[in-house]
């Protein structure tokens, strides 16, 4: 079992997340599609899960066609089903290779005392954030009801992707984002605890998680999903969350913000380059781009764009 201990060498676990929050939150770890993130997660078993020793990518797909069995017109939940644990992401290497216990396992808020419902509570004494009297007590530094959108919450995989979503303006509706952010949040959706905390929003949007939760714990089975059989589904989910309508070039990048291709000769090869810009460029640079691409019968639009940026990536 994997027990989230935040802290290091005597440090608050407050001061911890707000390290992790500002060394993750600058998203730049790396570009590509959603399709892609949950790939990656193959590599990767949650080691926090007594009920999955299955890719994470498995767990994905059978929380997300469960709920659309069930619920086969909350397309939104459906894709947020499908990506709700992509913050795992930051086990890998290329994001920062972080030890499983400051990534998975249950989240709790900060700056408030902690609750015995939370996963071997009697660790907490030994943080020094139990022994400050700002945040040893109830409410904390908080005011009852302020709505948990004002929480600090312990840092982990969703924490991070709700940092992905939002940082990138996702058209997912709040109950989604909610779902992405609280989901493992355990001492609030099965013991009740911090309701306190929670205003009448986050009551509606709990209503939610609640049915989230059903399928994200009891959807694990060894019968694989047909990867080639949902996928069209889910890509057309995804494209419904990009707020604008870009270039394909662009629009399979789209959850990270501020993309611009340009392209660069390389040995005579055509490749491409992915900086950053103000969002407010990017679809007529993006633009420009693809007119270019349309002259150049020898790049395939799409696929030739994601197989030059792994090439280059490569080099």
């Amino acid at each position: 079992m994997q027990i989230r201990l935040n802290w290091k060498d005597g440090n608050p676990i407050t001061t911890q997340a707000q390290k992790k929050k500002e060394k993750y939150g600058k998203l730049d770890k790396a570009v590509m599609s959603i399709w892609e993130c949950c790939e990656l997660l193959n590599e990767y078993v949650d080691e926090s899960d007594p009920d999955l020793d299955e890719p994470q990518i498995e767990h994905l797909l059978q929380t997300a066609e469960a709920i659309r069995r069930d619920y086969p017109n909350e397309d939104w939940l459906h894709l947020t089903a499908l990506i709700h644990d992509l913050g795992k992401v930051l086990l890998h290497p290329a994001f920062g290779e972080e030890a499983q216990w400051s990534v998975v396992g249950d989240t709790f808020p900060l700056g408030c005392a902690f609750s015995e419902s939370i996963v071997h509570p009697q660790f907490f004494k030994e943080n020094p954030d139990t022994e400050n009297p700002n945040f040893n007590t109830k409410l904390g530094i908080y005011t009852e009801n302020c709505g948990l959108d004002k929480v600090t919450m312990s840092w982990g995989h969703d924490e991070y992707m709700y940092l992905v979503a939002t940082e990138n303006n996702t058209t997912l509706p709040p109950a989604g984002l909610f779902i992405i952010r609280f989901h493992s949040f355990y001492a609030l959706h099965r013991a009740g605890d911090y309701t306190y905390l929670m205003n009448e929003e986050d009551r509606e949007m709990l209503k939610w998680l609640h049915v989230f939760n059903k399928y994200d714990l009891y959807s694990k089975t060894k019968v694989r999903i047909n990867l080639e059989e949902v996928k069209p589904y889910y890509l057309s989910l995804i494209k419904k969350v990009c707020h604008q309508k870009l270039p394909v070039c662009a629009l399979f990048l789209f959850f990270f913000r501020h993309i611009y291709i340009l392209k660069t000769h390389i040995n005579k090869n055509v490749m491409f380059k992915l900086v950053y810009l103000p969002f407010s460029v990017l679809p007529r640079k993006a633009q420009m781009v693809m007119d270019e691409l349309k002259e150049m019968k020898s790049i395939k639009l799409g696929l030739g764009i994601r197989n030059a940026w792994k090439q280059q990536s490569q080099e």
